[in-house]
């Protein structure tokens, strides 16, 4: 049975207002925050659609992070891999909405 409906009698019930809420305070606030988005060729800050759009994620490319992995002195090159395990190259997939990273530093 679809969500919202009862399960005794099959008809639609209202919606919780705290769910209504959330949705309106989830529009507003990507509504405000989406401009503030920025997408160039080593990096981009995205508005992220988790708690309600109030999320907003820095997503550097794969080639941008090696970089700033090295100039904290992590050991290279770090391990990138995709949601399924599998390691990237220099060009994340865009099906993928984040990369883990593996890393670490020399002697600790």
């Amino acid at each position: 049975m679809p969500a919202g409906m009862d399960t005794q009698s099959g008809t639609a019930r209202p919606a919780h207002p705290s769910l209504v809420v959330g949705r309106v305070s989830g529009t507003l606030r990507q509504r405000r925050l989406r401009p503030l988005e920025q997408r160039d060729g080593e990096h981009a800050v995205l508005l992220h659609g988790a708690h309600d759009f109030g999320v907003m994620v820095y997503a550097p490319t794969p080639t941008q992070l090696q970089s700033q992995l090295a100039e904290a002195g992590f050991a290279m090159p770090a391990l990138l891999l995709d949601l399924d395990g599998k390691a990237i190259g220099a060009v994340a997939s865009a099906e993928h909405e984040y990369f883990h990273v593996v890393a670490h530093k020399p002697g600790i």
